[in-house]
């Protein structure tokens, strides 16, 4: 997710959700994980969507590399291996879910 998509997330979800989000996983957030988080009631998404869960999900951050943009990846990090531990920590935190409310 794109900063600005992530600002228009949080924006719509209302500040409840920056703590839901703490709350729900665990410090530091593991690069490829997957954390369902819960909207509060009082989420303006939540009242006006129907809006229930947020799947955070962690992908690599190449600014925590220090990485300009279009500088080569080090051999250490495998960016493809990340992005795709987090597609499907996803999907798995997602059909969990769904299967525990039918």
């Amino acid at each position: 997710m794109t900063s600005k998509s992530r600002r228009d997330v949080y924006a719509a979800a209302g500040p409840g959700l920056e703590l839901a989000t703490r709350a729900a996983h665990p410090k530091p957030a593991a690069v490829g994980g997957c954390y369902l988080v819960e909207l509060p009631g009082s989420s303006p998404l939540r009242q006006s969507q129907g809006v229930h869960y947020i799947l955070h999900c962690l992908g690599p951050n190449f600014k925590s590399y220090g990485l300009a943009p279009g500088q080569p990846v080090p051999a250490h990090i495998d960016p493809e291996a990340a992005l795709a531990t987090a597609y499907d920590n996803m999907l798995k935190v997602f059909f969990k879910r769904l299967a525990s409310n039918p």
